[in-house]
């Protein structure tokens, strides 16, 4: 099996032998655009070897393993840095989105701050998911592409979803040494396709004993935060800074203090049509 991956202005081939890696490259990127005239600049291939997966990226290996899941991460995690390396032609943040009625919310986040657990129990209260970790906003509009994989869910907050929706079905996960990669179907989401209006940036802040808190951003704030999370910056002109300041004064934004994921649920539900 083989694809070429397109997104951001930047492609890479993926390809997989055997059935096992067949499957595993199907979960992680059946939501991802191909196209087959993009000239990719880097190809990984996933391999069964004796006793695991082995993962290699322009003939070197990366990963060799047992877990379908730690190889999964891996290698979703490695495409993605690729198409990073290489993206142009807009604003590539490191942060998740979800959409409402067709309205699309950004969530910029750092590692380890807990934004995927946060839109894990969203998307289960009815958030449509679109990505957990990687947006796109073309040159010169407000619309939005997402790189839609699996979200990569800590093992240690996997009991806060399943505490709100039961069980997640074992066909929709893939269990890794420290994190699940969970198909959003699992949550009873709705997977966003193709490119939506961004009507909302959010910066979600866990505080604790915090009532919940929303305060709106003037544009230079926004323009800040959101220059924090570029991570194409080095590919674009002024790195980036121009277009950051044109997205910040056309879309509002707002920094959210929440001790509870209902609460930021309540924020958004105020503020989207």
């Amino acid at each position: 099996m083989k694809a070429v991956l397109s997104f951001a202005g930047s492609a890479v081939e993926v390809c997989a032998h055997g059935p096992r890696a067949v499957a595993l490259m199907d979960f992680l990127f059946h939501q991802v655009p191909r196209d087959p005239g993009a000239k990719p600049h880097a190809r990984f291939e996933l391999s069964e070897a004796v006793g695991g997966l082995s993962l290699s990226i322009d003939d070197a290996v990366c990963f060799e393993g047992a877990d379908d899941g730690t190889a999964g991460s891996v290698f979703v995690g490695e495409v993605m840095y690729q198409i990073a390396c290489r993206s142009r032609g807009g604003l590539l943040f490191h942060a998740a989105a979800l959409a409402h009625h067709g309205q699309s919310v950004l969530l910029p986040g750092k590692s380890r701050s807990g934004k995927t657990t946060l839109v894990a129990w969203l998307a289960a209260k009815g958030f449509d998911y679109l990505t957990d970790e990687m947006v796109f906003v073309p040159s010169g509009g407000t619309a939005i592409d997402a790189f839609s994989r699996p979200l990569q869910l800590r093992r240690a907050s996997r009991p806060v979803i399943e505490n709100l929706i039961g069980p997640l079905p074992a066909e929709a996960v893939q269990v890794g040494s420290a994190f699940d990669l969970i198909l959003p179907a699992a949550l009873r989401s709705t997977v966003g396709i193709g490119r939506s209006d961004l009507a909302l940036i959010v910066f979600p802040q866990y505080e604790a004993a915090s009532p919940g808190e929303l305060i709106r951003l003037s544009p230079a704030q926004a323009g800040l935060h959101l220059m924090e999370g570029l991570i194409n910056a080095r590919n674009l002109r002024a790195h980036g800074f121009p277009e950051v300041a044109a997205l910040a004064r056309q879309v509002p934004a707002y920094r959210a203090a929440y001790s509870s994921f209902s609460q930021v649920e309540g924020e958004l539900l105020c503020l989207l049509p």
